[in-house]
Order: structure tokens, then C-alpha cells, then sequence
């Protein structure tokens, strides 16, 4: 068979993806080795810019609502001896404040939307979408690239049947052991086995253990059983991932039994009945692939790149790895754009990868200053595992063998008992050093400078010699502005646009369609040249004068952010980046503009532009 792209994973990515390029005219088939989407939890967290692109897909915040943990229920992050004791420390990551700093930059806020649920909304936006395909139960086995094209083997798992299917570009959206990236040849670089983790599916009411600390996550402190509960819904389901020690212990050391023993330690009371659905094991590495892309295969998501989960980095950035590939893509596909357009996909969101990457990495190492303020050192947990699978361990009656267990861990428990109950003026004083430690974690659970702050570079954008600026926190902070390469800034459409109250500026945008936003004496041309503009190289150009357009107060920011101009005129891509700015006292010619999207669609490059013509 024949499709224009042929996408490999049925996750969020890549089912994003095959959505995105539906509504940008390219079909595609996406295939699948799994029988059916997920049915546990995996990724967990979605955030504004993520929200954002969902939107532009004409997912409805209805939608995501019906399958968002609760604000009310995911405001703290917590540590605890074990779910059932008092507090340690707590920290606050979805209260007002937080509410009011996203607010600020973005009219979408991050959600706690469990993987399985977004992949079923996603499957439910595409089902509707005609130029998609959806095969689950099928394997990709290969692929030997042509001149124009790549074929690929597939293997169907009902009939043993394996067949050809020929298309123009193979996109790997299979995830971090991705079986097209190692097929492409394409290497990945960065730390290996930071943890071993084994994750417990589980179906509980834990209300009664909650009480007053609302909590996405729970740290549990015990080294019976240390671990991080994820609570989705604190009446039905939720998540602990505890971890194990190869070489000396491997996943099958851990049988329900076993499994049912652990989660019922961490959860430190036997009066709250649960029911294991699901177990998996996985190991966190923080890689990036050396390159996007390898003749006419690219990666998206987790198969370009696998951080540790702290952070809830992995997914996002595979979402916005879609969005900056669709339209590129597209455009090539119909002959409006230079194929190295594509070669930009790479050259963009690699660094943003890599800084992601880098930050989860530090936020894994940072977490065990928390255990370190209690005077514990995790890095002796392994010793644990030794000693319980070794050959004489396992020789042992169980109960001989938990008993050694017990006395292993009895002086950490007589520790920890002790700091939960702020035993003694030494106790209390160093409950309040984990309090301080807690707090100093909030990098990880904060990083919209990471989700919204990231300013492109290179073919895709014309530089006018300015720098975006840059947050004295770039994790947890973002600074808008209009400089090329950052992302359109969020500010409010005034009512007058028939728009309705209080509307983002992100509702201009629509899918697979360039803005050009004018300001000032700029404001009216742009609205006038848009149209003639996409006429003349075939893409769609919508024009607005953001002096009509712009909230009175939004004027003012525009102003700020364009550095102190009042007269600008933006050109923005599909995917919600600025392309190029200019400030120049006269508006640009549709020449001079027409010029610039050439450059960035990298067509009729025969004839250098002028300099002049960027600033």
C-alpha cells in the first residue's frame, strides 16, 4: 500500500501528530504493535503550551476536563513516612499563586491528565479526521529507503501476515526503546540507567488516608518501602513506583505477592482495601538522539528523546516536537516549501531537548537532598537488595528472610519514626530542614520558563539581531517579548474584535496559517498585504492590525515587548513562533515581505536577498 507518511506509535505524540497533519491536507496511516491504547497511567502532566496545541486541534477544555484530576486534589506535592502518617514536608504547587503566574503568560493552565485518558481523547479527534488511519496489532519490522520514498515492512500480529507499505516520509513516534531510530541507524547520547523502577497499577479510595493534603504526588519516606505515590483519583486509582537494585534483584523478583506486601507497607495501614490491576517495570535514562533525522525518517517524542519523569518534561516536549514538524512538513509534501525546511525541525528542537533533558536530570539528583535533610542516604538502598536476593538470602524461609530484611531497615524506620513525630528539639529542627528542602524542589514541579520560554534559531527564522530575553529563572520564569524565534506572547483580544471577554491573542492563530500582525503605522498594511501574500507563494496569510485587535492594556505590553516601538510588523509561523519582526518607520512592501517567507520556506533562493530586507 501507498500513504503520503506513514507514523510509527500510537501514543500522544503520535497521535498528535497524524491529527495535526490531517488538518494540514497530508494523510497518513499510523500504525501500531500494541492491541489498543494504553490502559494505565504513564506520562501524567500536560502543560500550557501543550494545552495550547490541543486547542488548535479543536480539543475542547470540556474534553480534558472530564479526564483532569481535580485542581482541588492535585494542589500539594507531600512527604510522608507512609500514606497513612502525618505530614513531613509540603509544598504547595497549584494554589492561587501559581494560578495567577500562568494566567499571566498563557490562556490555558497545565492539568494532571493521565496518558491513558489524552490518548483516548486524541483517538476520539482523529477517528473524526478522514486522512487518518489507525492499525493497531501491527509491528514495524523495517524499512529500505528509495530515491523518493521508504518502504516499510510491516508485520501484522492477527495473521502472522507482513506486508509493504510505501510512503514519503517515516516518522518513529515508537517511544524511547524505538525500534525505527535504531533501524535509521541514529544514536542516542547521555546517562543510562539512572533508576530501576517497578510501577504499581492500583485501584483504591484513598480519601481516608489524604485527609487535608490534596496531593498529586506522595513521597513516602519508609525504607520498608520507599516509593512516590501518583494520585489521579484519590476515590478510585493511583500509581506507586518503587524502585529495585539489578544486578542483584531483577523484575521477576517482584510477583503480585510481593508487589501486594510493598504497596500495602507504603500505604502503612490495612484498613483501606486495594486491588492491583497492573504491573511494569522501566528503566529512567536521560538521552537525546545525536540527530532528528536520517534521509527520509524523523523522530518525534520519546524516540528522540527520554528524560527522567521529574519534571513531566517527556511528553510536552514531544507534543511541541510535533507541532514544529507538522507544518514543515506539510508544506514540503505540497511543493510550497524547500525539503530544507525540514532539516530546521532538527536544528530547533534539538537544544530544546538537550535543555530539558539537563533539567530533569538535575531535578533527579536534587531530590535527594530531601532524604538528606532527614540524615538518610539513599544511595545505600541497593545494599538492601543484595542482601535480600542474594543465594543464601533466598535459601532462607521467607520469614526468616523478611526478618533479616526487618533488621535491616529498622534503624532508618526508628529515624524516620522519629522526625514524622518531631520526637525531640532535635527532631523538630530537622523536620524543618526537610520543610526547607522540600521547598527548594519547586524546579521540578514548576518549569513554565522550560514550556513557553525556548526562542528559536536558525533557517526557519530571520534573525533581526536581537536576543529574546531571558528570566532570572528560566526554569520556573518566562519573559514574553516579539523577538524572533520566541513564541507568540499571550495577551488579551479586546472584546471589539467579536471576540469574547478576556480571549488569548493564541485565538488569532489559526491551524496551518501564517500571521502578520502589524502595530502602529504597520497595523493597517499587514491586514491589507496578507492576502496578495499568500496568494503569491500558495500558503495561507492571515493579516491583523493589532491596534483594532489588542486589548487597551495589551497595546501597551506590545509596546514593551517590541522594545520600545510602537510601529512593528510580525510574521508568525504555524506552529505559534515569530518568524521575523520589523520596526522600521515605514511598513515593509509585499515585496520585501514576500522576500523574507521565501527565505523561510527556502524557495527561490537563486537571487540573495538584500540585508536591508531583514531589518
Amino acid at each position: 500500500m501507498e500513504v503520503p507518511v506513514l507514523i510509527v506509535g500510537a501514543g500522544p505524540v503520535g497521535l498528535t501528530m497524524a491529527a495535526l497533519l490531517a488538518d494540514l491536507g497530508i494523510a497518513s496511516l499510523l500504525v501500531e504493535q500494541r492491541d489498543d491504547l494504553h490502559q494505565a497511567p504513564q506520562a501524567h502532566v500536560i502543560s500550557a503550551r501543550t494545552r495550547e496545541i490541543l486547542a488548535g486541534l479543536g480539543i475542547a477544555d470540556e474534553a480534558l476536563a472530564r479526564v483532569t484530576t481535580p485542581p482541588a486534589d492535585a494542589r500539594y506535592v507531600t512527604w510522608r513516612r507512609n500514606l497513612a502518617e502525618e505530614d513531613i514536608a509540603r509544598i504547595e504547587i497549584g494554589g492561587e499563586a501559581r494560578f495567577v503566574q500562568l494566567d499571566a503568560v498563557s490562556g490555558k493552565r497545565s492539568a494532571n491528565v493521565p496518558q491513558h485518558h489524552l490518548e483516548r481523547v486524541l483517538f476520539d479527534a482523529i477517528a473524526g479526521r478522514t486522512r487518518c488511519e489507525t492499525r493497531f496489532g501491527q509491528t514495524w519490522r523495517g524499512a529500505e529507503e528509495e530515491c523518493d520514498a521508504v518502504v516499510s515492512r510491516i508485520e501484522d500480529a492477527t495473521s502472522g501476515e507482513v506486508y509493504r507499505v510505501r510512503s514519503q516520509w517515516l516518522l518513529a513516534a515508537d517511544g524511547a526503546s524505538s525500534s525505527v531510530r535504531r533501524g535509521a541507524g541514529i544514536a542516542m547520547t547521555g546517562d543510562t540507567n539512572l533508576a530501576h523502577m517497578v510501577t504499581v497499577n492500583f485501584e483504591a479510595d484513598l480519601r481516608p488516608l489524604v485527609k487535608d493534603s490534596p496531593s498529586i504526588l506522595f513521597w513516602t519516606l519508609s525504607a520498608k518501602a520507599p516509593g512516590t505515590f501518583i494520585v489521579h483519583d484519590v476515590a478510585r486509582y493511583a500509581v506507586f513506583m518503587t524502585p529495585y537494585f539489578p544486578p542483584h534483584e531483577q523484575p521477576g523478583d517482584f510477583p503480585v505477592a510481593r508487589c501486594e506486601r510493598m504497596l500495602r507497607a507504603a500505604l502503612g495501614t490495612a484498613d483501606v482495601p486495594f486491588r492491583i490491576t497492573s504491573l511494569s517495570h522501566w528503566t529512567m535514562q536521560a538521552h537525546v538522539a545525536d540527530r532528528y533525522r536520517q534521509g527520509r525518517t524523523l523522530l518525534v517524542g520519546d524516540a528522540a528523546h527520554r528524560f527522567p519523569p521529574t519534571g513531566g518534561l517527556g511528553l510536552n516536549t514531544g507534543i511541541a516536537d510535533a507541532h514544529n514538524l507538522a507544518w514543515k512538513l506539510a508544506l514540503v509534501m505540497q511543493g510550497r516549501a524547500g525539503e530544507g525546511l525540514i532539516d530546521t525541525y532538527g536544528a530547533e528542537r534539538r537544544p530544546v531537548a538537550v535543555a530539558n533533558c539537563e533539567a530533569s536530570v538535575k531535578n533527579f539528583h536534587k531530590m535527594r537532598e530531601v532524604t538528606a535533610a532527614m540524615g538518610i542516604d539513599d544511595r545505600r538502598l541497593p545494599l538492601l537488595g543484595r542482601v535480600r536476593s542474594s543465594a543464601p538470602a533466598r535459601a532462607l524461609p521467607g520469614a526468616i528472610r523478611s526478618a533479616i530484611g526487618g533488621v535491616l531497615v529498622a534503624p532508618v524506620e526508628w529515624r524516620t519514626r522519629r522526625i514524622a513525630k518531631a520526637a525531640s528539639a532535635r527532631c523538630v529542627a530537622v523536620r524543618q530542614r526537610v520543610q526547607r528542602a522540600a521547598e527548594d524542589q519547586m524546579a521540578h514541579f514548576s518549569t513554565v520558563g522550560l514550556d513557553l520560554g525556548h526562542a528559536y534559531q536558525g533557517g526557519a527564522v530571520r534573525s533581526d539581531g536581537t536576543t529574546a530575553p531571558v528570566a532570572p529563572d528560566p526554569v520556573q520564569e518566562v519573559r514574553q517579548s516579539l523577538t524572533p524565534g520566541a513564541r507568540w506572547p499571550h495577551f488579551h483580544v479586546t472584546p471589539d474584535a467579536g471576540a469574547a471577554y478576556r480571549t488569548s491573542s493564541h485565538e488569532l492563530l489559526k491551524p496551518g496559517h501564517f500571521l502578520l500582525a502589524g502595530t502602529g503605522r504597520h497595523g493597517a498594511a499587514c491586514e491589507r498585504l496578507a492576502v496578495p501574500l499568500g496568494d503569491e507563494l500558495g500558503v495561507q496569510v492571515v493579516g491583523v492590525n493589532l491596534d483594532l485587535a489588542a486589548s487597551h492594556k495589551a497595546l501597551a505590553q506590545l509596546i514593551a515587548w517590541n522594545d520600545g516601538h510602537a510601529d512593528a510588523t510580525l510574521l508568525v509561523r504555524p506552529d505559534g513562533h515569530i518568524a521575523w519582526r520589523s520596526t522600521a518607520p515605514q511598513p515593509p512592501s509585499l515585496d520585501e515581505v514576500s522576500a523574507v517567507l521565501r527565505a523561510i520556506l527556502q524557495i527561490n533562493l537563486s537571487q540573495p536577498l538584500d540585508p536591508k530586507d531583514m531589518q
